[in-house]
């Protein structure tokens, strides 16, 4: 399942420097390695953002800005987990099982950046590695989630079974 908030102008895929946002999936990662995309909205790796596994940890970046942050926010592999982002602007908090587990830095231009040939991708993005696992009930927000909505949307969710491709 993919729920993307359009109640709201602008579009909350399109990344605008200002304006803040969350991202939340399920992921069920199998093996790790740099710039796997978990959720991304970009045209190859020039243009727009990804939320991406790297190596043990996760990471933000945009291909028109200053960045990326990342964080060694620490999953397990062979079991799922609730990872999530928030940025507020100024920084990015990365989220493991509701609880902030890493935050960075994120300087950006002033401008949108520019939308080109733009898709959501999820697992997968031209020019970056495949992830390596499952991703489910992807969520994005444009609006910052606490870490109290974060929590919450973690125990929502926790209960839930979750079936990888070989089960």
């Amino acid at each position: 399942r993919v729920t993307i908030d359009t109640g709201t102008t602008p579009n909350p895929l399109e990344f605008r420097p200002k304006k803040p946002f969350t991202v939340m999936a399920w992921i069920y990662p199998r093996g790790s390695g740099a710039d796997r995309c978990l959720v991304c909205y970009a045209s190859g790796t020039s243009q727009g953002w990804a939320f991406e596994q790297n190596n043990t940890g996760l990471k933000f970046l945009v291909g028109c800005a200053a960045g990326p942050a990342s964080a060694n926010a620490l999953y397990s592999l062979n079991q799922w987990s609730r990872v999530g982002m928030v940025y507020d602007s100024n920084n990015v908090d990365f989220y493991v099982n509701g609880t902030r587990d890493g935050t960075g830095p994120f300087t950006a231009g002033t401008g949108p950046c520019p939308e080109g040939d733009t898709a959501l991708y999820i697992g997968d993005m031209p020019g970056n590695s495949d992830f390596s696992g499952n991703v489910d009930d992807v969520v994005i927000y444009p609006t910052t989630f606490t870490a109290k909505d974060m929590m919450r949307d973690y125990n929502q969710f926790r209960g839930t079974r979750y079936y990888t491709d070989d089960q």
